[in-house]
């Protein structure tokens, strides 16, 4: 298999959906209006667990296939230095607007699950990310060279 680099998931779904390519990595909210016309297909999971927004997907590892497993994530950051209080202000806000109602609904919509972090969570779940991955990364600049 060739690997075919594009600028974000919606280059590489439009690749798949025009037959330039044989498979694409997404995430759930780009694939979900594809998946419900009938125009793609899921074969797995590329997290730890299956996905509510996938019945009957299972998971890479439960298809056999050993890989790591990441799903996607996203996160706010701040400047290092960022004074406490702003730093305070922000993670109120933003743990008020994810326990919404109606963002959740929202962003279920858009396929995606809702996981409120602290500070010092997000760093701890980020530390294990780059434990994880820190070898293969490593291995591709080795390949690079």
């Amino acid at each position: 298999m060739a690997t075919v680099h594009f600028q974000g998931g919606g280059p590489a779904l439009t690749a798949l959906l025009g037959g330039h390519v044989d498979v694409s990595f997404n995430s759930i909210g780009e694939l979900l209006g594809q998946l419900k016309n009938g125009t793609i297909r899921v074969l797995a999971v590329m997290d730890e667990s299956e996905s509510a927004f996938l019945p009957g997907v299972k998971t890479l590892a439960a298809q056999g296939v050993k890989a790591n497993a990441i799903g996607s994530d996203i996160g706010l950051s701040a400047p290092a230095g960022t004074p406490k209080e702003v730093i305070t202000i922000l993670t109120n806000s933003l743990k008020k607007a994810m326990a919404d109602e109606n963002f959740k609904a929202r962003m279920a919509e858009q396929g995606n699950t809702v996981t409120y972090l602290d500070p010092e969570q997000y760093k701890l779940f980020w530390d294990r990310v780059d434990v994880k991955f820190k070898p293969l990364i490593d291995l591709a600049k080795q390949g690079a060279k």
